[in-house]
């Protein structure tokens, strides 16, 4: 009888064990959403002091072009986008919540200019510069692994706008990311 006790009693143990693995944590206080051994996903609450753990700052070019496939204008959208070894889950179920807050001074030239839209150098002459301060709200836009700002950039031979200085002001939300810690990555 002992006996028959004894192994039910290391039978639920072993049991209350291996529940507790099936709610794993990535280290910063960050529940993984499901079980399973590969392509789990979690939930990262971001803050100003993680923000630039997970985020770097990029800036996305979109260019337009003519029938005979030259580059007419360069789109600059400023963002950022997750790092190298994160992706992000973009699955239904989870639903990204990040809003980061950002400042910056933008310069807008217009005149006649001539435009490098491989390195963006340009040279020409310019008949109004004007300083604009700006205020936005970026979200997080997981199909591109990037967040989403506003479309500020523009390289043409009328004119040239570029943020000349951005910077993060709040931070709040939560990401998806695909954790795959299994396989030694971390994202």
């Amino acid at each position: 009888m002992k006996r028959m006790i004894a192994a039910i009693l290391i039978t639920v143990i072993f049991l209350g064990l291996a529940g507790c693995g099936s709610g794993r944590k990535n280290g910063s206080g960050n529940t993984a959403l499901t079980s399973g051994k590969k392509s789990s996903v979690v939930e990262i609450r971001m803050t100003m002091d993680n923000f630039f753990d997970y985020f770097e700052y990029h800036e996305f070019r979109s260019p337009t072009k003519n029938d005979n496939g030259e580059t007419t204008s360069m789109q600059i959208l400023y963002g950022y986008k997750l790092k190298d070894g994160y992706k992000a889950a973009n699955l239904p179920d989870y639903k990204d919540t990040l809003q980061v807050n950002f400042k910056a001074e933008g310069v807008v030239k217009e005149g006649s200019f001539h435009i490098d839209f491989e390195t963006l150098n340009y040279t020409g002459t310019e008949n109004k510069v004007e300083v604009v301060d700006i205020e936005e709200d970026l979200v997080f836009w997981p199909k591109g692994d990037r967040t989403e700002i506003w479309a500020f950039g523009n390289y043409s031979t009328s004119y040239v706008m570029y943020f000349k200085t951005c910077v993060v002001t709040a931070v709040r939300g939560s990401i998806f990311l695909i954790n795959d810690f299994e396989d030694g990555q971390h994202g």
